[in-house]
């Protein structure tokens, strides 16, 4: 049992959907084109947008409970989660599964921060970093053993992991990849056009 833990101040990290990552992948096209081209590559569309309102629901559940709570909560996305957000919150609650864990205590430095996971899906997600799967319902006991202090911290040990080559760039995370391939895809794309379309322009010296 530890001492209780004072929660004025909460972060929430939400988890970044396929749904979301392909609209901001593709923001031209409409919702009509959007499911055209997911169909097209052997996806199920209905499944994929049930699973954003899955994930969206239960966020609005978390954040609708720690408000009733008294607690002052912040939501964030994987995009403006930063370290002046993290020193300011008591805790940081990723809401989603390992990957949204791990996001959030990749920028945690200190031992002092505690990082809370909850399962946003857990009748279809392990979540083995997050709270036991039947917490996910039971967000008030949660946060009442936190206050009351009825709960044991688990320290976990992180792996730093070097990495040496010869490029320059930093290594990133998958999903960051993909949202930085396509807008390089885009770059490359509308640069090949430009140039094809001035090149009959062009003045001899």
């Amino acid at each position: 049992t530890g001492a209780p833990f004072r929660l004025d101040r909460a972060l929430v990290l939400s988890k970044m959907t396929r749904y979301e990552v392909e609209k901001y992948c593709h923001p031209h096209l409409t919702e009509a084109q959007l499911e055209k081209l997911i169909r097209s590559r052997g996806s199920n569309f209905e499944s994929l947008i049930e699973h954003h309102q899955r994930h969206k629901d239960y966020e609005r559940y978390v954040i609708e409970t720690f408000k009733s709570m008294g607690i002052d909560t912040k939501l964030q996305n994987r995009s403006d989660y930063s370290d002046s957000w993290i020193e300011s919150c008591d805790a940081v609650f990723p809401v989603g599964g390992d990957g949204t864990f791990l996001l959030a205590a990749s920028r945690v430095r200190q031992n002092t921060k505690p990082v809370i996971g909850f399962n946003s899906d857990p009748h279809h997600s392990e979540g083995f970093l997050c709270l036991p799967k039947d917490y996910s319902s039971r967000i008030k006991d949660v946060l009442r053993q936190l206050q009351e202090g009825s709960f044991s911290w688990m320290f976990r040990t992180r792996i730093r992991v070097t990495l040496r080559c010869k490029y320059s760039e930093p290594p990133i995370e998958l999903t960051d990849k993909k949202i930085l391939g396509t807008h390089r895809t885009k770059l490359n794309t509308g640069a090949k056009n430009m140039s094809s379309a001035a090149s009959p322009h062009r003045l001899s010296p």
